[in-house]
């Protein structure tokens, strides 16, 4: 199975059945075979040491190593997030 386009190849997404939503809250999980994330809403006030509300917007299962991908995209986009920031301007 591909995890994901051979190096220096475009995507063409077709985004026509895609949504969108703003999560507040993600996190992830393993399974036997997959990294599960799961975005959501927080439901209300953020209490300090209670249990808070999420409204689940989307889970997405992922195998390893399309989940290593992201992560190195996301480690990227983070750390130019931060230069950019940071940059006098």
């Amino acid at each position: 199975m591909s995890d994901g386009p051979p190096q220096g190849q475009k995507i063409r997404w077709d985004a026509s059945a895609a949504s969108r939503h703003l999560s507040d809250v993600a996190t992830a999980t393993l399974t036997a075979n997959h990294i599960v994330l799961n975005f959501g809403r927080r439901l209300g006030e953020d209490r300090p040491g209670r249990e808070q509300g999420v409204a689940l917007q989307g889970r997405i299962a992922l195998q390893p190593m399309t989940a290593k991908h992201l992560y190195d995209m996301l480690n990227r986009l983070v750390a130019e997030t931060a230069a950019s920031q940071s940059a006098p301007g």
